[in-house]
């Protein structure tokens, strides 16, 4: 099915281009909220009911597409740590490089990202310093969606699924890699 859907994509009545990339609806793919997490489903619907974006990213859905079981769940979203933390009882900030939360729901931890700039653009000296808390400002630089995709390791890796309206966010032309069976690396 994953084949079939990448060739529909080729037909604009199956998805919407814009200038960030395409997405794709439901119906068009084989991913629904089912091949997810209830519990990371919890977050993104939570997020979303907040007014932050949220989508699941990288390995789960990659390995959803393929039709493997996926080891964990991550999920990007354009609200900042804080107001992470501050949504959910069970929240933790990690890391000082790379701020990064962790949410428990049950007994299952989610990890919750905010979008991230490309840092190799960004070489001011005021960037380089850390904060009151400890983080390391270099290193989270908070971008959109799109920027959050540029970042990531693999162009595999870099596909948005949002379960609320079934769509896939891919930017980089991600799907048609993992249809040609091509891992390009995003640096």
């Amino acid at each position: 099915m994953l084949y079939s859907a990448i060739e529909k994509t080729k037909h604009s009545k199956f998805l919407k281009k814009n200038t960030s990339g395409m997405i794709i609806y439901d119906g068009n793919h084989p991913l629904s909220p089912m091949h997810m997490s209830p519990e990371a489903c919890e977050i993104v619907t939570k997020l979303q009911k907040s007014g932050f974006d949220a989508f699941f990213v990288g390995g789960c859905v990659r390995d959803a597409l393929l039709g493997l079981n996926a080891k964990d769940f991550d999920v990007a979203t354009n609200a900042n740590p804080k107001e992470i933390q501050l949504l959910f009882n069970r929240a933790r900030i990690i890391g000082r490089r790379f701020q990064i939360v962790h949410v428990q729901i049950n007994r299952e931890i989610i990890e919750v990202t905010t979008f991230r700039s490309n840092q190799k653009y960004h070489s001011s000296n005021k960037l380089r310093h850390q904060t009151k808390t400890g983080m390391l400002t270099r290193d989270n630089l908070f971008g959109s969606i799109k920027d959050d995709a540029t970042r990531r390791d693999l162009s595999i890796n870099a596909l948005y699924y949002n379960p609320t309206d079934n769509s896939i966010h891919d930017f980089l032309g991600s799907l048609c890699d993992i249809k040609k069976k091509y891992c390009k690396n995003n640096w």
